[in-house]
């Protein structure tokens, strides 16, 4: 596994921050802490963010770097 080609990948990372926010909130309901933000506020604020990436076109080519796209 190339840890370092995955942190490149954009859509990685996308899913890892998910993870790791329901992470964050799963363990802080166990211990009885309840953050000031909702897990499902925050998370539409992660989708807001994604959508204008993508609008922007920042998803399209994961395989060259920036936003460009690969020359054909």
């Amino acid at each position: 596994m190339d840890i370092k080609k995955r942190f490149k990948n954009k859509a990685f990372l996308a899913g890892l921050i998910a993870a790791v926010v329901a992470f964050v909130y799963q363990v802080a309901g166990m211990f009885g802490f309840v953050p000031p933000i909702t897990e499902d506020t925050f998370m539409q604020f992660v989708g807001i963010v994604l959508n204008i990436l993508m609008g922007l076109g920042v998803f399209i080519d994961p395989t060259t770097a920036g936003i460009s796209d690969k020359e054909v």
